[in-house]
């Protein structure tokens, strides 16, 4: 938010003026859902389970993050005919692209998940001190600034290589390569998780792009035997380090650039150097010194691109006509709590931490 506009991260961020709206914009977040279902289908303790197992309780797993989040708006104000309209037809479009990505991936799946949807948090190294951490000026005991961040999936390959699986719903065209190769927030996840594990070396991120559309053709589930963990991933499994040990690849990625897919469903891998991630961290403690510099300037950067979908647009457009914006962020919104974690972040949830751990709760009882 810093970075996109500044003055939504003043009104917006836990740190500044900590507010946010009272009522969802949203009546619910279909690429969230999709997230959820993802996270059960790399679940790693179910990963050895025949597809066919899987499979179920990944669809409804994807109807309940729906239908959980369908409740938690209802809580807060009544849904329109549009937007129950629109809950339905995403729960149909959910279903028959989940279906069809269960019959591809399967074809390209060869690797082993260690982790999915956890969380990270890293102190960062400040630049010019070297040894110590970037800190929030003026705090007694010194308390340093962390970088946090989500991980959909880290996975470990056939040459014992980590890789950083980022899963994207995406409209009508898929990202452009410059896109992926510019991607901050990946490079920023491998460089983070690297602090956060100490001795575990990323290759890269994996893209995994699903499109917002349903095949017309008839999707066939495999059958029994392409369900199963493919055979070359059996072969790995004895060969996983126990926990809290990492491996060290056999080999360097050998392109750095591989990308499969189809139509509706596309993979990219891009390996990412020491050096890119040596970078990235440095450019992350640079950033963070000016977040805590408390003459840091605040300032509105309007595009549509990012103000179409922001929470303070209204009491930035008061801002900007002189009005009175405060009139605006006490009727239509509210400060958060000390208490108020986002779910599944951390210190609200630690199912996903490791293999084994237990599944998300997507409103089932006990």
């Amino acid at each position: 938010m810093f970075k996109r506009c500044r003055r939504a991260w003043d009104l917006g961020s836990r740190s500044r003026q900590n507010y946010e709206l009272v009522q969802p914009t949203r009546a619910f977040d279909f690429d969230q859902a999709m997230h959820d279902a993802l996270a059960l289908y790399y679940f790693p303790g179910m990963w050895g389970w025949n597809r066919e197992i899987v499979v179920p309780t990944v669809l409804d797993g994807f109807f309940k993050s729906m239908e959980k989040q369908r409740a938690a708006c209802l809580q807060a104000r009544a849904l329109s005919d549009e937007e129950e309209k629109a809950w339905s037809e995403h729960l149909e479009l959910g279903r028959g692209m989940l279906e069809h990505y269960f019959v591809w991936a399967p074809t390209v799946d060869r690797f082993e998940p260690i982790r999915v949807a956890s969380d990270f948090e890293v102190n960062i190294p400040d630049p010019g001190r070297p040894g110590e951490d970037v800190a929030a000026p003026g705090t007694m005991p010194i308390l340093p600034i962390r970088y946090r961040g989500r991980c959909d999936v880290l996975a470990l390959d056939g040459y014992d290589a980590y890789w950083i699986f980022d899963h994207r719903i995406t409209a009508e065209a898929w990202a452009d390569l410059d896109q992926l190769l510019l991607d901050e927030q990946g490079v920023a996840a491998c460089w983070a998780l690297q602090n956060f594990d100490p001795g575990m070396r990323i290759a890269g991120v994996v893209y995994n792009e699903l499109r917002r559309a349903v095949p017309k053709e008839p999707c066939t589930i495999p059958s029994r035997s392409v369900l199963t963990t493919p055979d070359v991933m059996q072969k790995l499994l004895p060969r996983l380090a126990p926990r809290g040990l990492y491996r060290r690849a056999v080999r360097e990625p050998e392109h750095r650039v591989e990308q499969q897919g189809n139509a509706f469903f596309r993979r990219t891998a891009i390996a990412r150097s020491q050096k890119e991630l040596e970078n990235a961290g440095r450019q992350i403690a640079l950033e963070a010194l000016d977040i805590a510099d408390p003459n840091s300037l605040l300032y509105a950067n309007p595009a549509w691109e990012t103000c179409s979908v922001c929470a303070y647009r209204r009491p930035c457009m008061a801002m900007n006509e002189g009005a009175d914006a405060e009139a605006i962020l006490s009727s239509f919104y509210r400060k958060r709590t000390d208490d108020e974690f986002e779910p599944g972040r951390l210190g609200g949830s630690t199912w996903s931490i490791d293999r084994g751990s237990v599944p998300p709760n997507l409103g089932r009882k006990g």
